[in-house]
């Protein structure tokens, strides 16, 4: 096992994840409103967010692009925890959301997929309309 470049910490920590409401500015304000009372303690955004990249790597936040349910997040993001009799069964749980999720995009993906035709055979219908239209202003 090739340990050189390994992180002790980062590499053994499991990473907790905030909401993606969540960034560094509001926890900094949220720190700057806990600490009002002792103003020495306070210190720049700048500070705040390296101190916290070097202390707290294991504490990051989810991107607004991750699409994940409040249950896949839970699921996937605490499953290590899990005792092996809890996993047999959230699995099953986990997987019945997942096919109930698939079934749920298959039918928007459709529904998409028919509105677009439908507007694409209503606007070529009102382009050939329009075309002739035009095509009958330039004989008049």
């Amino acid at each position: 096992m090739n340990l050189l470049g390994r992180h002790f910490k980062r590499d053994t920590k499991p990473i907790i994840y905030l909401s993606t409401k969540e960034n560094y500015t509001r926890m900094h304000d949220e720190f700057l409103n806990n600490i009002a009372e002792t103003p020495e303690l306070s210190v720049s955004y700048k500070s705040f967010v390296r101190i916290w990249q070097k202390y707290l790597p294991e504490i990051q936040f989810l991107s607004p692009r991750t699409d994940l349910c409040q249950l896949c997040k839970e699921m996937r993001f605490n499953s290590t925890f899990w005792t092996s009799a809890e996993k047999e069964k959230r699995v099953k749980v986990w997987n019945e959301h997942i096919r109930w999720s698939n079934e749920e995009r298959d039918y928007y993906r459709y529904q998409f997929k028919y509105i677009f035709l439908i507007y694409t055979i209503n606007l070529t219908y009102l382009l050939n309309l329009l075309g002739n239209v035009f095509k009958m202003q330039r004989k008049i």
